[in-house]
């Protein structure tokens, strides 16, 4: 069994990894439709990069998946990274080439997708069969107050057993 403080050491790279994730998610949707429009790309072809990258992210979610339990999530995240950045290096540096486009909307929707729920799943086995108290890494008032919520919205959809973590947005 493993230590308190390698368990943590893990959830604080966990909240790190995905605080990084989601701030360059946010400056990246923020900013990808601007950046195209200012480097000369034509409405159609902005349209077309991201009708790709959301068609592309939506098609490759249930095989990220498969591919998470075959090399590990840990794994998945670095060629999510690699993906992802390779096609918006592309795209930066080869502007105007209709192919090149094309090829930076895949690479970026497929490191979208791979990044998709593996490092929840990742933390999820390091936390799931250990002694630590999952309450001091999530404070009990955030997940009963989502627990009343969902259970008044979905009439019990969200079963008493499991718990969302508002803080850490994991499933225990």
């Amino acid at each position: 069994m493993r230590n308190n403080n390698t368990i943590r050491y893990d959830v604080l790279s966990y909240q790190g990894l995905s605080a990084l994730y989601a701030l360059g998610l946010s400056l990246w949707a923020g900013t990808i439709y601007l950046y195209m429009k200012q480097v000369g790309y034509s409405y159609g072809q902005i349209n077309l990069f991201l009708a790709l990258f959301w068609l592309v992210t939506c098609l490759t979610e249930i095989p990220s998946g498969f591919f998470a339990d075959m090399f590990g999530a840990l794994k998945l995240t670095f060629l999510s990274s690699l993906f992802r950045g390779s096609g918006l290096l592309f795209l930066a540096l080869f502007e105007h080439n209709l192919t090149i486009l094309v090829l930076s909307a895949i690479l970026t929707a497929v490191g979208d997708s791979f990044y998709s729920g593996t490092l929840t799943a990742w933390i999820v086995e390091k936390t799931k069969k250990t002694d630590l108290d999952q309450k001091a890494l999530c404070p009990v008032k955030y997940t009963d107050q989502i627990d009343k919520n969902f259970r008044r919205l979905g009439c019990g959809i969200v079963p008493r057993s499991s718990r969302f973590c508002l803080c850490k947005r994991v499933w225990y």
